[in-house]
């Protein structure tokens, strides 16, 4: 498979509604594959019992919205929507759907002091047949002497692009129905506080809701937590 993608960054004073920054991504992927499908055989054994190749062609964009707001504190206000492409026609020899490298991390920041994982701490999805709104409300928070603080709430909203039994996400165990589109919602809290160049501590707590797409667990939560902290040299 090959990449290919465009970044742009841009910040803009509007007078004295404050600033705001934008960001966009753009990437395509293309190329071949060779898949194939296991199921379970005996109790802790799989048996491989389809193979195929198909063609990969897909898309993934991601545009945010920043607004530091021209009040004490100056508290920033985010949105943001990440897009990849789903695959409406499963059976044709080819797969529409979206995939990013294997190597993404998904980690990032709008204007605060940490990186978080932005498409949401707790269900931490892949970017493929997937549609994300995030909102997001920082602000500079009380901090130890001699050192800056910030805490952010940040709320997602997920839905699949085109309802498939196949969602990427290692931190689920349960499959959605195919039917639904909308897999649920989530809110994340996180906190960060750096010393100097030195100290870095962040702390986490991230929620996810089921949504239709899950069926039966539909309106049952998930939760995370997370701790961090770096000395650098």
């Amino acid at each position: 498979l090959t990449w290919l993608g465009l970044r742009a960054r841009t910040r803009q004073s509007i007078g004295d509604a404050g600033k705001v920054f934008l960001s966009g991504d753009l990437a395509v992927v293309n190329g071949d594959e060779t898949v194939t499908e296991f199921a379970d055989f005996a109790p802790g054994q799989i048996q491989a019992v389809n193979r195929f190749s198909q063609d990969v062609s897909g898309w993934g964009a991601d545009v945010s919205l920043s607004w530091e707001v021209p009040i004490d504190l100056e508290p920033v206000a985010s949105i943001a929507l990440a897009y990849g492409s789903g695959d409406d026609t499963p059976a044709d020899g080819s797969d529409d759907s979206f995939r990013q490298t294997g190597l993404q991390g998904d980690n990032g920041k709008f204007r605060g002091i940490s990186r978080f994982r932005y498409y949401g701490e707790t269900l931490r999805p892949e970017l493929s047949n997937l549609r994300v709104l995030t909102l997001s409300l920082g602000s500079p928070a009380p901090a130890p002497a001699q050192g800056e603080a910030w805490i952010e709430a940040v709320f997602h909203d997920y839905a699949q692009v085109e309802a498939s039994t196949e969602f990427r996400s290692e931190r689920l165990d349960v499959d959605s129905n195919g039917v639904d589109e909308h897999l649920g919602d989530a809110l994340d809290v996180i906190y960060s506080f750096e010393s100097g160049r030195r100290w870095e501590f962040e702390a986490t707590l991230g929620s996810f809701r089921y949504g239709d797409a899950f069926g039966a667990d539909r309106g049952e939560w998930a939760y995370s937590a997370s701790f961090k902290l770096d000395y650098n040299f």
